[in-house]
């Protein structure tokens, strides 16, 4: 956790976008497609989409910001994490998210999906959100409830699950 220091997250001021961050490094198995999707139908101009993945497609909408060649633990890495207001990370197969860990360690909401081990590095409703995988629809109302309630997204004591501290 020293690598990852807590930071405290203050509440956006209205008219501020919101900032999302996806991580991932296989960006299909990671849910990527999925996430564009949502982004590109609901929240283009409302949102911005940080995307550290080297296999990301290079036609992404504006206000998606596509990060490559970021390794593990790089310092533009953590200030993402920093500036971020949510992880995204609706993979389709995981055992585990070591990117929810890693938001956590910086108070960061995430919105996850229900695979492996996944949802239990999120308290629903509380450190984040968790929704099925594939489920384009819920992933796009979590993210919903993240723009319009600037608190769901802001205010978390800490986005590190009680069991995990």
């Amino acid at each position: 956790l020293e690598e990852w220091p807590r930071i405290v997250r203050t509440s956006r001021r209205p008219g501020d976008r919101l900032r999302l961050l996806f991580v991932g490094g296989e960006f299909e198995r990671k849910g990527g497609p999925s996430l564009l999707r949502v982004f590109a139908a609901r929240f283009q101009g409302l949102a911005e989409l940080d995307i550290v993945s080297d296999t990301a497609p290079p036609d992404v909408p504006p206000s998606v910001r596509v990060h490559r060649g970021l390794r593990p633990n790089a310092p533009e890495l953590k200030a993402l994490y920093r500036a971020a207001d949510a992880l995204i990370h609706p993979t389709t197969a995981d055992l585990s998210g070591w990117v929810v860990l890693e938001a956590g360690a910086c108070s960061c909401p995430a919105v996850v999906t229900a695979t492996g081990g996944v949802p239990e590095l999120v308290e629903d409703g509380r450190t984040g959100f968790v929704v099925p995988v594939g489920d384009d629809r819920r992933l796009g109302d979590a993210i919903e409830r993240l723009v319009s309630d600037r608190s769901a997204a802001a205010g978390r004591r800490s986005a590190v699950p009680a069991g995990h501290r």
